[in-house]
């Protein structure tokens, strides 16, 4: 991990908590991992159901140590939970890729998959079991929206303001 020199046990901890698990440590999946700089948060995720719950438990641990508001750290687990729970069931990929990271009074959290497709709010009816999860980040997230990424696929990201404010939607 590198010399902890000029680093407080606090900021120690919080790196820590950001160390990958879901990966060997001798075989990073792109030059991303293991960055710990600053509050940054980024793993490579097995495309699979079972690893939304682990990856919101290494959400969780993150936005506690930087110390973010309790309603931020519910809506940011929300938030994280439905985007990777997308990509997730859409991707063709093994993986998908999550990065969180404490910018000033917001997170910013990104999600990439190898789907094309980018993500729209759909209009569920009430028997329908999915197609809600959208909905729940336009109504939670102060912005959000996709970007094609080069070669294949997609970023699907979103904004969540940690001050209570910032509530402008601006377009997709």
């Amino acid at each position: 991990m590198g010399s902890s020199k000029g680093t407080s046990a606090h900021s120690r901890t919080s790196l820590l908590v950001a160390a990958p698990y879901a990966y060997s440590r001798t075989r990073r999946p792109c030059a991303e991992c293991d960055l710990g700089v600053g509050r940054q948060l980024h793993r490579h995720v097995r495309a699979v159901p079972a690893e939304v719950v682990r990856v919101l438990a290494a959400v969780l641990a993150a936005l506690t140590s930087w110390r973010c508001p309790p309603g931020a750290v519910d809506d940011g687990e929300l938030l994280v939970s439905e985007l990777v729970t997308n990509a997730v069931v859409h991707t063709a990929d093994t993986t998908v890729a999550l990065t969180v990271a404490h910018l000033g009074n917001r997170l910013l959290i990104e999600v990439t998959d190898s789907s094309p497709v980018r993500p729209a709010l759909r209009a569920p009816g009430p028997e329908d079991e999915q197609g809600r999860g959208m909905q729940l980040v336009e109504a939670v997230a102060s912005a959000w929206g996709s970007r094609r990424e080069p070669g294949r696929g997609k970023t699907t990201w979103c904004t969540l303001a940690l001050d209570g404010g910032d509530t402008a939607r601006p377009g997709r």
